[in-house]
């Protein structure tokens, strides 16, 4: 066991124990920490989506979940022509679309577009 009797510097210690990186430990535990990828997920269950409003940050990856009960399929579509079209996706199956700019996105479901609409918030 050391014992230091005298006050030393952080620059003494890092000469002393080079071995031990400190100030670059916390700095690389934050940005792996950051570069996570985000993900959320949109169900859809009795001709609705849930949540109807989803406020994601820019890189998120959303998932639509076809929970519904039968035959009933979806496709998602943005309201903005070509920004994001799904195919046709029955219950049990999802789809998904990763959002790289930040705005506004309303989307509707293709074959139910009077009755099934939400928005996606990119911050």
């Amino acid at each position: 066991m050391y014992t230091i009797s005298k006050p030393v510097t952080m620059a003494l210690l890092l000469t002393l124990f080079p071995m031990f990186p400190i100030a670059s430990a916390s700095a690389s535990t934050s940005a792996s920490a950051s570069a996570a990828p985000t993900e959320a997920t949109v169900t859809i269950e009795k001709m609705t989506f849930h949540p109807n409003s989803l406020t994601i940050p820019t890189g998120t990856t959303v998932t639509w979940k076809n929970n519904e009960n039968g035959a009933t399929y979806h496709a998602i579509a943005s309201d903005q022509p070509e920004l994001f079209q799904s195919p046709d996706f029955f219950p049990g199956e999802t789809w998904k679309f990763t959002f790289t700019q930040p705005g506004t996105y309303p989307y509707h479901c293709t074959p139910h577009a009077n009755r099934m609409k939400g928005t996606i918030i990119v911050k």
